[in-house]
């Protein structure tokens, strides 16, 4: 099934390309550790198991984007980590049951420890974002003042992040 997903995107990403040639990236639902049972996740789609055979299939896709739910975070960014498959997190939770707000700092180790080129959070407008005391505005005020040494540091395993 992966194949043939992968296929279709392929002559979809082509032809897309063919008239505007921008990079492309499909969102990756990634396997739950708790549910890993086929079918109850998009088993088709670009999750971690299927990341040579996308790669493979669809070349006119530049990045598999992990979309990134999972308690254990990091674990599936290393994952997506390989096969020069750039970082991109398109989705992310901001909040876990019981925790204080992590979407600051999956922001930051995400784009410092592996340099990556996208860090969105999904929802968060759940949480009153708009609230002027919300963590996630204050620490996007600080990586914009930071993005011209992130932008020249990125790539030469000179940054590190925690979390």
């Amino acid at each position: 099934m992966g194949w043939n997903y992968a296929c279709h995107i392929q002559e979809v990403a082509s032809a897309g390309k063919s008239a505007y040639p921008i990079p492309l990236f499909v969102n990756a639902w990634t396997i739950y550790p708790k549910d890993p049972i086929p079918g109850k996740y998009p088993s088709g789609g670009p999750n971690a198991r299927m990341l040579d055979i996308y790669q493979l299939a669809a070349p006119a896709i530049d990045v598999l984007a992990v979309d990134n739910y999972n308690e254990d975070y990091i674990s599936k960014l290393k994952e997506y980590d390989r096969n020069d498959n750039p970082i991109f997190v398109p989705e992310a939770v901001a909040l876990f049951r019981g925790e204080k707000w992590s979407g600051p700092a999956k922001a930051f180790y995400t784009l410092a420890e592996y340099d990556a080129i996208c860090f969105s959070p999904f929802a968060i407008d759940n949480y009153s974002v708009y609230n002027e005391k919300h963590p996630l505005r204050e620490a996007y005020k600080v990586l914009k003042n930071l993005m011209p040494l992130i932008v020249k540091k990125h790539g030469t395993g000179q940054m590190r992040g925690f979390m």
